[in-house]
């Protein structure tokens, strides 16, 4: 098809099915950040004075405690998972830092496939810790009538990972874009405002700090709901 770029395009249909393209070459540039990220890492590990290598050994090892204080032992595959997360989602929301490109955890899709994994690899997880069995009977307790509660307690939690991800990071980009749009019309506002810094202030708080919170955020209430699918009933 002449002057067909699959780039520009601002979605994607295969096989009957729409794809938002921005999201989708967000999320790859994303990936892309993080496979970087895990050469550096291994670069600067490989130096034993390197500060960034020291910097990197302290995340690790603070994720690793976070694991061992809520599940009360280490397991490498929870580290895995956890640390994994945080490191997709606080990428996914700093990488409206590089220009052109925007947060893919502002799409409701994103947050939700996110929620969805998290939820089935803590039901597969309760299942190998407790077998099948066990596994079904704790939709039971305390009574039987108790069931269908307590599966729209277990489905609730997609829903509020979900939507707690994507409401702060969508609000925040709602704010960042108006405040452009507000400024790019007068000269005068652009100037003053980039004097005073506003930009900065803005890209510090809704980028750095509210990323970093909600992908910690996430992270943890997985690892919370987690440790309590694999914990022994009392």
């Amino acid at each position: 098809m002449e002057g067909f770029n699959l780039l520009e395009q601002s979605e994607w249909h295969f096989f009957g099915l729409t794809f938002n393209a921005h999201t989708i070459i967000n999320t790859w540039a994303a990936i892309a950040v993080i496979l970087i990220f895990i050469v550096v890492s291994r670069f600067f590990l490989q130096k034993p004075n390197s500060i960034i290598g020291y910097l990197i050994k302290k995340f690790i090892i603070s994720f690793m405690d976070l694991v061992e204080q809520s599940i009360g032992k280490f397991t490498y595959k929870y580290f895995a998972f956890t640390a994994s997360l945080f490191i997709f989602i606080i990428t996914c929301n700093w990488i409206a830092l590089i220009p052109e490109l925007e947060e893919p955890t502002k799409d409701l899709n994103t947050t939700l496939a996110l929620a969805i994994v998290t939820f089935l690899y803590i039901q597969i997880q309760a299942i190998k810790e407790h077998g099948v069995i066990d596994y079904i009977k704790h939709y039971f307790s305390p009574f039987a009538p108790m069931v269908v509660l307590n599966i729209v307690s277990e489905l609730a939690t997609i829903l509020s990972l979900s939507f707690r991800l994507f409401g702060n990071i969508f609000g925040g980009a709602i704010i960042a874009t108006m405040y452009h749009k507000a400024v790019s019309g007068s000269v005068l506002l652009h100037t003053i405002t980039t004097i005073t810094g506003i930009p900065l202030i803005i890209a510090a708080f809704f980028i750095l700090f509210e990323g970093f919170l909600q992908a910690f955020v996430f992270s943890i209430l997985s690892l919370t709901n987690l440790a309590m699918a694999v914990s022994e009933s009392e």
